[in-house]
């Protein structure tokens, strides 16, 4: 069971009254469900006048139309940026079981509609690659619905309104960051840029951060408004009074992140991905994935998207010698089944033939694959590495001990047997250390 404040706690008997009691009722909160404004008394649900047909003896989770689902806890390692996503461990499982993975459908045409009453730039190229701004309209601030709150809380993220749960959920989604910005609030412009040493931007928590030549900044003509890839800015923020946004999909390289977090000593759910390093390629389908469920969930009218920067990388074309995958891995894997792992891995086979191929590395893992090696290293990964067999070197040669060696040995037993102390110190203790012991030279 889980308290009120997110506190696990176990069910235990307790004497009510004088009478053991082995069950507990539960809180609309507890259940939750406290979003249905299911009508209470004293704060506990009175299912039957919710439902005057109830039967007892019925599974509460029935009556109240709990869908039944799993949550998977994953941890990736630092160098997997694709990993912080449910596509990328979607992708992963599709590769470990041979299955087909299924996209979520994205109008990719929506990005041919270009608004041209705001003006974006990137002022710093160093801090940002590619940064684009969505302009919808007309939107109405109201609760998020239970598939994507029920969603966002599973994954451990506050449900807030359809704006900020929209942006979460394709964050988590696509695993690219995006931030909603008020539209009336900047003055048709924002860049990217670094902070001037001490200026100052007030963050969605109400905290005024100092800024250094690191700290990357998303700014209008006037002021900053938001810490790019960190944090919002609280002048900026979207509230209940807000009837058009400007929904930004950017990409900051990793280490430019990680320097601009650190000038405020603050890390979010955004800033853990662009750390890691985000899909330049994904920013697009993530941005058009948002803007269609604004349209469907917050009545918006897309106006249009401005763009400036580039989300395409230099090809990386790596040739595979299977040769070398028996010769690294000690095991003979089918170079068909190799192909196949890697294709369900979203690489490119350009061409092959029946000693190598050529392959291209997808934006998604342009981080973490760059050699022939870490193709191989995914095959083995994905084949299984229980399917290694431990195999000893063909040759083993013992250790000699030189005539040199052995003479020196015999001089120092001789020498113990006399009487006298042998002393060997390291070069790296210094005079005061030695005095320490009495050790005076």
């Amino acid at each position: 069971e889980i308290r009120k404040t997110g506190e696990q706690f176990e069910l235990t008997p307790a004497v009510i009254r004088g009478v053991e009691s082995q069950g507990m009722i539960c809180s609309d909160d507890e259940l939750g469900v406290s979003d249905r404004n299911y009508q209470e008394e004293d704060g506990i649900l009175i299912l039957n006048r919710i439902f005057p047909n109830l039967g007892v003896g019925l599974n509460v989770e029935d009556v109240l139309g709990f869908e039944k689902d799993y949550i998977i806890h994953t941890a990736p390692t630092a160098n997997r940026g694709d990993q912080m996503s449910v596509i990328g461990i979607a992708r992963e499982l599709s590769a470990l079981f041979n299955s087909p993975l299924n996209m979520p459908n994205v109008d990719l045409s929506l990005n041919d509609k270009k608004y041209n009453n705001f003006k974006v730039e990137i002022i710093d190229n160093d801090v940002c690659k590619y940064y684009s701004i969505g302009i919808l309209k007309n939107i109405s601030i109201k609760p998020s619905p239970d598939w994507i709150q029920k969603r966002l809380i599973s994954a451990g993220m506050r449900a807030i309104n359809n704006v900020v749960d929209i942006t979460n959920y394709v964050m988590l989604e696509f695993g690219t960051p995006l931030h909603a910005f008020d539209y009336d609030k900047l003055n048709k412009y924002l860049c990217v840029r670094r902070a001037d040493e001490g200026e100052k931007i007030i963050t969605l928590d109400g905290v005024e951060r100092i800024l250094t030549k690191d700290s990357v900044l998303i700014a209008t003509k006037e002021s900053p408004v938001c810490l790019g890839g960190v944090f919002g800015g609280a002048n900026s923020e979207i509230d209940e009074n807000s009837r058009n946004l400007a929904l930004e999909g950017a990409y900051f390289p990793p280490a430019t992140t990680r320097r601009s977090g650190r000038s405020v000593g603050y890390r979010s759910e955004a800033s853990a991905r662009y750390e890691r390093g985000v899909d330049i390629g994904a920013v697009k389908y993530g941005l058009l994935r948002a803007v269609e469920l604004l349209k469907k969930y917050a009545d918006a009218e897309f106006e249009g998207i401005v763009i400036t920067g580039s989300d395409e990388l230099d090809k990386n074309d790596i040739t595979l010698r299977f040769s070398q995958i028996k010769r690294i891995l000690g095991c003979e894997i089918d170079s068909e089944k190799c192909l196949n792992i890697l294709e369900n891995l979203g690489f490119t086979i350009l061409g092959k033939n029946e000693s190598a191929c050529k392959v291209r590395v997808p934006s998604y893992r342009a981080d973490d694959v760059s050699r022939e090696c870490d193709l191989i290293e995914e095959i083995a990964r994905i084949n299984g590495y229980d399917k290694i067999t431990p195999t000893l070197p063909n040759k083993s040669n013992p250790a000699e001990i030189s005539a040199m060696e052995r003479i020196i040995s015999k001089i120092h037993n001789i020498m113990l047997s006399c009487g006298l102390n042998e002393i060997q110190t390291s070069s790296l203790i210094g005079v005061p250390l030695l005095k320490q012991f009495n050790m005076n030279l």
